[in-house]
């Protein structure tokens, strides 16, 4: 296979062994994968940007003190693909808001805080995903 920006195309017409292909982008040959791990790693390799950002999306993680001190961490997650709980679930949006809905209480007193500082003493704190509009991928 030959990858450029335009698209995929066969170098030659011979078709390739699963090892030539995979050694070529160099993806781990004897390294056990399913197929959503291995299309996680095709799919950079092929550097295909068209492709890429059919699947490419975000999410943003958050942790935020729950004592009013606005103290706060978020970071934005990139993702090639979503791992969804589907059991006792109706729709992938009963999925979706279990996910990226209800945040996680990070209780001291339970002895899982959060200590927004080095050095800092731990706090309660709300520990959470949002997914927004603008971070989903053309193709869900």
């Amino acid at each position: 296979l030959n990858a450029d920006e335009d698209g995929i195309a066969p170098s030659n017409g011979i078709a390739s062994s699963p090892e030539e292909l995979c050694k070529n982008f160099d993806i781990p040959v004897r390294q056990q994968q399913d197929s959503q791990e291995f299309w996680k790693l095709l799919l950079p390799a092929l550097n295909v940007r068209k492709l890429t950002d059919l699947y490419r999306g975000s999410y943003e993680d958050y942790i935020v003190a729950a004592d009013g001190t606005n103290r706060e961490k978020r970071g934005e997650e990139p993702f090639l693909d979503l791992s969804l709980g589907i059991t006792n679930r109706n729709s992938i949006g009963e999925s979706l808001a279990d996910t990226f809905g209800t945040p996680e209480l990070l209780s001291d007193e339970e002895g899982n805080g959060w200590r927004p500082e080095k050095g800092a003493d731990k706090v309660d704190a709300l520990k959470g995903q949002l997914l927004r509009a603008r971070g989903l991928p053309s193709l869900l």
